[in-house]
């Protein structure tokens, strides 16, 4: 039985890594409760997530029966910038994705970057009000570990055998076999 994959790890990354290129912009999760931001702010979202390839599945462990796994994920991160000045802010975040430094710093923590689907203006007009956008999606590629949890029959947990004896009668012969691991 899979537990799954948690992508909390690298939202958290993600999350931290663009607050840090932001500088005093706030930087949150989009679709949250609360009122948004007065000033310019940027929204996060993950739009989609699809597997890359068949995951490794490593044997599993002979004592305790847990099987790891590590599967390639791609995801689109959608950023999106509100207020006075976001395009700018939006254009100087999709730079920093492509300074070596940079890169090589998510790569480090299992994020790496694989480009944009290009910095859009989508300001629009609410009532007599225009509130400037900008919106940015990026590709990423992260490396997540989960394991597999060997089911327990009855709530007893499993093991491996280390040594077992077979006694027993075979057409009048006398066998014995000892099997030790």
């Amino acid at each position: 039985m899979s537990e799954g994959i948690d992508f909390s790890y690298f939202k958290s990354l993600i999350h931290t890594w663009i607050s840090s290129q932001m500088g005093e912009v706030p930087v949150i999760w989009a679709e949250q409760t609360g009122p948004a931001p007065d000033e310019l702010y940027v929204t996060l979202k993950i739009l989609n997530r699809s597997a890359i390839g068949n995951d490794y599945i490593a044997p599993p462990d002979p004592v305790s029966g847990y099987g790891h796994k590590r599967g390639d994920r791609e995801i689109t991160l959608s950023i999106q910038a509100l207020g006075e000045g976001s395009y700018q802010a939006l254009a100087d975040l999709e730079e920093a994705f492509r300074v070596p430094l940079v890169y090589e710093s998510l790569e480090t923590q299992g994020i790496v970057f694989i480009d944009t689907h290009g910095l859009s203006d989508i300001t629009s007009l609410f009532g007599s009000f225009r509130e400037e956008r900008a919106l940015l999606d990026v590709r990423l590629r992260v490396a997540v570990p989960f394991r597999e949890t060997p089911p327990e029959p009855c709530g007893v947990e499993t093991g491996v055998i280390e040594k077992t004896t077979i006694e027993g009668e075979i057409e009048d012969h006398e066998l014995t076999i000892n099997v030790e691991t």
